[in-house]
């Protein structure tokens, strides 16, 4: 069994990334969405997104692709989802 090297990456960039975000499914989850995206250079498709509605429809759930070059630039990304109030969870 291979050793964890703990000074080799975990992730080489760069690299498509997953981040899933969930909010109540209203305009303004899908407003802020976007504007972090926008943010953060990324492109932003509607019609690109892994959408997923909980049972009684009072949240959805995003998965976003995003091409990220960097671990900076990824946890800047993480910081802002995680920092605004429309979402409840950044994954």
């Amino acid at each position: 069994m291979k050793k964890f090297d703990e000074s080799s990456p975990l992730i080489s960039f760069p690299c498509h990334f997953p981040i899933k975000v969930i909010g109540g499914d209203d305009q303004d989850f899908y407003d802020a969405t976007e504007t972090i995206m926008i943010k953060h250079n990324q492109e932003f498709h509607p019609e690109n997104l892994k959408k997923n509605s909980s049972k009684k429809g009072n949240y959805i759930a995003l998965t976003l692709n995003l091409k990220v070059d960097s671990q900076k630039e990824l946890d800047a990304i993480y910081n802002d989802f995680s920092r605004n109030n429309h979402f409840k969870f950044v994954l």
